[in-house]
């Protein structure tokens, strides 16, 4: 919990003074190559299985949707900053909300290799970890590495 803290606590000062020397989040997608479509099957329907993920810039403010199918709930992340951690993973300090539910901020890892993606950790400041180490700790499954669709 204190190193999930400390985590968000680090991806919160880019808000501070020392934003001006990082690129922006924009950028940094852009440089990642995570703008577009992405899913495990790119041909086959979205699903909890096979999700659809999104990523958009309007202006310098980045979205990213999330399609899990018809009976699911998209969710939606705003990125509020990122950071490069080293040449394959991105830290990406987020808003994310759902329908009917106030937004919450977290703490994404993100890998990035070869045109695919993967998630490896999703935390909060205030509750244990929904995704370390690449796995889904609730499901304890492994996350899903996405490849880029278009």
């Amino acid at each position: 919990m204190v190193r999930i803290a400390a985590a968000l606590a680090s991806v919160a000062l880019f808000g501070s003074a020392q934003a001006a020397q990082q690129p922006s989040a924009a950028t940094l997608y852009q440089e990642f190559d995570l703008f577009g479509s992405w899913a495990p099957n790119c041909a086959a329907a979205p699903s909890l299985d096979n999700p659809h993920v999104t990523v958009a810039a309007n202006g310098l403010h980045v979205l990213e949707r999330d399609d899990f199918g018809s009976g699911y709930e998209t969710n939606r992340y705003d990125i509020v900053a990122a950071k490069r951690m080293d040449r394959d993973r991105l830290a990406v300090d987020v808003w994310f909300a759902q329908a009917g539910a106030a937004p919450q901020r977290q703490l994404i890892i993100i890998r990035i290799e070869k045109h695919t993606r993967r998630t490896m950790f999703t935390g909060t400041a205030d509750g244990p970890p929904r995704v370390k180490d690449g796995i889904a700790v609730a499901a304890g499954k492994p996350t899903p590495v996405l490849n880029k669709c278009d």
